[in-house]
């Protein structure tokens, strides 16, 4: 029996998971056709992490740095956003599909359970990499 005061997800996780939902949801991101993906880059873990799997559509990957504490006492992590080109490689709209996300995750405000604020990074670039489209970032800040 799981006892009712057993915290089983974190604030970090809570977080992670409700912007995953947030834009899951937006319906520009719906319509564009996108897959998503949420990859964790674990402390203490260099190097480079694993790419998704590629998919018969695009796939918005979320890629999270490890949480850390601010000064303020939220948990602060930083998501950079990438577009993955389907298996046939056709990139149907990597950087329209990244200025929706962005769009949705400052347009979220104080709505997203769990995050206490969303702002944009610094410094913010948006470029292709490899044969995908990558922007970092934007900084989740959740309640400790």
């Amino acid at each position: 029996m799981i006892q009712p005061d057993l915290q089983l997800v974190g604030p970090a996780e809570f977080a992670r998971d409700q912007t995953l939902l947030l834009l899951a949801g937006d319906p520009a991101l719906t319509r564009s056709g996108v897959t998503f993906a949420s990859v964790v880059a674990l402390p203490g873990i260099g190097g480079s992490y694993a790419v998704p799997a590629r998919a018969t559509e695009d796939v918005l990957a979320l890629t999270w740095s490890p949480p850390r504490a601010a000064a303020d006492g939220t948990v602060c992590q930083r998501v950079c956003l990438s577009v993955v080109p389907s298996r046939d490689g056709h990139r149907r709209g990597g950087v329209a599909v990244l200025r929706a996300a962005g769009r949705a995750l400052l347009g979220a405000g104080g709505s997203v359970p769990g995050v206490a604020a969303i702002g944009v990074a610094r410094p913010h670039i948006q470029r292709c990499v490899g044969d995908g489209v990558v922007t970092t970032g934007f900084d989740v800040l959740s309640r400790g």
